[in-house]
């Protein structure tokens, strides 16, 4: 039968069943460990509700009981607790231009093992695959995880990824891979049991700040500036994705389309080729003789700058370096007021690189921003700098993509 518009058909017992155990599992993803007792004051579920979804779980082999708690203050028999087995996990992985990491977690994000492995990007695409599996099957021999427990792997890399097909569409770190190319093709006929999610490492350090429930209310910008500059918007707690996934990739908007420098995108003046640590020495060399003083010119001699040399040096008062940093504050001004345009954010928050800016830096973005009479407002946007590590952040958000991967899954919660 067909609803009538503006009227909504009452829950079947299996509908009310089946929401009834997710509010259950929920409480063991959130809490970890729980007594009945705590599920019931949690969900408002009844008692004998909660025991029958518990077992349902235990069936499945999702829970296991821990025993007996703690005794009660009054001297009862102390409770029974349950908390999510710890055999099925996660196995998170980056191939990323600098290095190649592989994280394992269980489902109830205990950490089993972590490796970090420097090295640059395979010249030939055909060698990605095979070396993906290559180290997915020594990380997994090293920390004695049983191959049949992979339950869930996920992919964090550079360039354009459709996740919803785990297709890397284009890499503008490595063009001669071409487009449309599938990585995780060796893992997953290796591991078939598992399910698996690719995606741009922006959208993965960007993961995180959907658990702040102030931020889940708002629209968010979040800038991820490293070996590319990539961007992730949210909008109430939801990661935006377009049809070609192109949403966010601020690092290849023009900038200076008469710039020399052709970007891996195949243009000239993108943003992330204005602003990176080669361009930076570029800088350096053209103005040196303007300064002769400066640290940093001494420093560009000896060795690679890196961004964070620039904001060091701008900060500690070298004219030269905060001349740069002055200029690459207004060039970022000009990017967000753009995006402004088009996405109107209440908080951008940059990771990364940029994230160590000085004031010189964020005084001229501010600045520049401030000229613009369509702001009703000011400032426009709240700005935060976020600085912990990116790969810290990358694995966190990969392992909350494959716990919504795997537990939102309804033939978790629906009878045999």
């Amino acid at each position: 039968m067909t609803a009538m518009h503006g009227f909504q058909e009452p829950a079947t017992p299996d509908d009310l069943k089946h929401r009834n155990r997710q509010h259950v599992l929920r409480c063991f993803r959130d809490a970890a460990v729980c007594t009945v007792q705590e599920v019931c004051q949690l969900t408002g579920i009844s008692r004998p509700t909660v025991l029958k979804c518990i077992r349902f779980f235990q069936e499945r082999a999702l829970l296991i009981s821990l025993g007996k708690g703690a005794s009660t203050r009054s001297g009862g028999k102390p409770p029974e607790t349950y908390a999510l087995t710890r055999e099925p996990f996660f196995l998170c992985m980056a191939l990323w231009p600098d290095e190649l990491r592989v994280s394992a977690f269980s489902l109830d994000h205990t950490a089993l093992g972590t490796r970090r492995i420097p090295r640059a990007l395979p010249r030939r695409f055909d060698d990605v695959s095979p070396l993906l599996l290559q180290e997915a099957r020594s990380f997994l021999a090293a920390h004695a995880l049983a191959e049949k427990n992979l339950c869930a792997v996920s992919l964090s890399t550079s360039g354009i990824v459709d996740h919803t097909s785990n297709t890397l569409l284009y890499s503008s770190q490595s063009p001669q891979w071409g487009s449309n190319l599938h990585p995780l093709r060796d893992l997953m006929a290796a591991f078939p049991q598992a399910l698996f999610y690719m995606d741009n490492a922006g959208k993965y350090t960007a993961r995180p700040f959907l658990k702040d429930p102030a931020l889940a209310r708002q629209r968010v910008l979040v800038l991820f500036t490293t070996w590319g500059i990539a961007g992730c918007l949210m909008e109430r707690g939801h990661i935006l994705n377009g049809p070609n996934a192109l949403i966010g990739e601020i690092g290849h908007m023009l900038i200076a389309p008469e710039d020399p420098e052709v970007c891996g995108c195949g243009s000239r003046g993108c943003l992330e080729r204005q602003v990176s640590p080669q361009r930076l020495m570029q800088k350096v060399s053209a103005l040196e003789v303007l300064y002769p003083d400066s640290p940093l010119a001494r420093k560009a001699h000896d060795s690679a700058l890196a961004i964070s040399d620039l904001f060091a040096f701008s900060a500690s008062g070298d004219p030269l370096a905060r001349r740069i940093s002055v200029d690459w504050g207004a060039l970022f001004a000009s990017v967000l007021r753009n995006l402004s345009l088009t996405f109107d954010p209440d908080c951008v928050i940059i990771q990364g690189d940029f994230a160590c800016a000085d004031e010189a830096f964020l005084h001229s973005l501010r600045s520049s921003l401030s000229v613009f009479r369509y702001y009703s407002r000011r400032p426009p946007f709240q700005l935060s700098l976020d600085t912990r590590p990116l790969h810290d952040l990358d694995t966190e958000g990969a392992f909350l993509a494959l716990d919504h991967l795997f537990f939102d899954r309804d033939c978790l919660y629906m009878d045999p």
